[in-house]
């Protein structure tokens, strides 16, 4: 584990991910901590997206 980041971004879900991504653009050390085994928060999905053309049953995180 990096014990020098500038910034810990507590949840790898959508807010998490963009706020670390400007960061690090801008040149910080940035050290994201997800509680969960897969990235995405509230914008991850495993239902197969039934109404969408040409999707088929495709799941996952789409950010």
């Amino acid at each position: 584990m990096n014990n020098n980041a500038d910034v810990i971004v507590i949840g790898a879900g959508h807010n998490g991910l963009v706020s670390a991504l400007l960061l690090a653009r801008h040149g910080l050390d940035v050290l994201v901590v997800e509680e969960k085994n897969v990235i995405g928060g509230a914008c991850r999905t495993e239902k197969p997206f039934q109404t969408a053309p040409n999707l088929g049953t495709s799941t996952g995180a789409y950010l």
